[in-house]
């Protein structure tokens, strides 16, 4: 993954915000977030990406487990898990970890999701 541009994390977070208008079913039971972290082996706090999460994804954001990796040398890179109800996103910052929770919307569940409208 290249580095992040202004543009590219502004649109994933305005995506995310439009994808918080899909909460129209309810959501799959999850169990409890636990983004607990070692500090002394993880390169970043996630507590900025789940905060974006809760306040565009209200009702999924709790779906999500956000797991902070370290970098290689300069790669970004994310890594998208799990099962229905309980996704695990784990990524090398927080804006990575966002880029990975619109990934998994867009090339997994299909959503088409940009400034625009949704589809």
């Amino acid at each position: 993954m290249s580095d992040l541009s202004r543009r590219t994390l502004i649109g994933t977070a305005g995506a995310l915000g439009a994808g918080a208008t899909l909460g129209s079913r309810l959501p799959a039971m999850a169990d409890e977030p636990h983004d607990a972290q070692d500090t002394a082996v993880t390169a970043f706090d996630t507590a900025p990406a789940r905060a974006a999460l809760r306040r565009l994804l209200p009702t999924h954001a709790d779906q999500f487990r956000l797991v902070a990796v370290e970098k290689r040398g300069d790669e970004e890179r994310f890594e998208v898990g799990g099962s229905a109800g309980r996704l695990t996103v784990s990524g090398t910052s927080p804006a990575v970890l966002l880029t990975g929770v619109h990934w998994y919307l867009k090339y997994t569940c299909h959503a088409q999701i940009t400034w625009a409208a949704i589809s």
